[in-house]
């Protein structure tokens, strides 16, 4: 612990136990996102292939698959971003991480070799996520539209 710290050791310790919890519980939401965007894409690819689209419906359907596609992306990339802001968090002096990596003789991880674009990626994930869900959310009331649709045109 520095000499200017103001905190205890067991509030260190306290608040690095609720930052990893918090840190594994993000990342279960995004690999949650991630696989929901995948199954949805591959349901909606089923059901395309297996012919079960109508002409009146395939706009919606195509918006659906388009809509589970850019939410599959944005989640994916809101989990590089993390990724690389997390790792720049671990290498609190970047002069020192640098040195080591160059001592070692080993490349430096993308935080070190790009640090000016870890505050822009730490800025567009908290915008992308919210992309990310609100695609995968649309595309599952565009599918769910269109299967009401069919239900109640074939009635």
């Amino acid at each position: 612990m520095g000499k200017d710290s103001k905190l205890t050791e067991a509030q260190v310790e306290f608040y690095s136990d609720k930052l990893c919890f918090l840190w594994e519980q993000y990342m279960k939401f995004l690999g949650v996102g991630i696989i929901a965007s995948g199954a949805t894409l591959g349901l909606l690819a089923n059901a395309a292939t297996q012919r079960l689209v109508t002409q009146e419906i395939s706009l919606v359907f195509s918006l659906a698959i388009g809509l589970a596609g850019i939410g599959g992306a944005c989640f994916l990339g809101c989990r590089w971003m993390c990724q690389i802001v997390m790792e720049r968090q671990i290498y609190a002096d970047p002069k020192v991480a640098k040195e080591y990596f160059a001592l070692v003789n080993t490349s430096e991880p993308s935080a070190l070799k790009y640090e000016s674009r870890v505050e822009f990626y730490y800025w567009l994930n908290n915008r992308v996520k919210f992309v990310a869900a609100g695609c995968l959310i649309s595309s599952w009331i565009c599918a769910i539209w269109a299967v009401i649709y069919v239900v109640v045109t074939a009635a």
